[in-house]
Parts: structure tokens; C-alpha cells; sequence
């Protein structure tokens, strides 16, 4: 329901501050252990990544990319590799 409305409302509805804070809480659910959480919030980060513009995105990408360093060691046989 977050990246339908991210992607619906992206034309300046979110804040830099409030941006921040749903990525980092996004972020912060990879660590789940449930597939279905993780699964959610990967199609989030791919909505959040696809629709904003390339210098809102970048100071997000080391975050991310530390979280799913670390979320592939944990989760590497949950997904089917299609």
C-alpha cells in the first residue's frame, strides 16, 4: 500500500525529512525473518528507486545497499532464482 501511494503521490507530497524516515524504517524490516516482510519491502525500495528522481535517491544507496549485504547472508534460500 506505501509504494502504490509512493508512486501514485510522488509529485512533491513527501518531505525530505519524512522521505528519510519511511526508507530507514523500510530499510530496518529486511532484518525480519518472515518472507512475506521482506518480500513487501523489497517491492517497496524497487517502487521507491524507480519513481524519484536519481539525486533523491542516491543518499539512500549506501544504506541500502549495507542492509541487503546483509539481508543476502540471512535469506539467500527464501527466493527461487527465476
Amino acid at each position: 500500500a506505501l509504494a502504490r501511494l509512493l508512486f501514485e503521490f510522488q509529485e512533491g507530497v513527501l518531505d525530505d525529512e519524512t522521505r528519510s524516515m519511511l526508507f530507514s524504517d523500510i530499510v530496518s524490516t529486511l532484518e525480519s525473518p518472515s518472507k512475506e516482510v521482506v518480500k513487501s519491502a523489497l517491492g517497496f525500495i524497487k517502487v521507491f528507486m524507480g519513481c524519484m528522481d536519481a539525486s533523491l535517491v542516491s543518499p539512500y544507496l549506501a544504506v541500502l545497499v549495507r542492509a541487503l549485504l546483509c539481508w543476502s547472508n540471512e535469506h539467500h534460500q527464501h527466493f527461487k532464482v527465476r
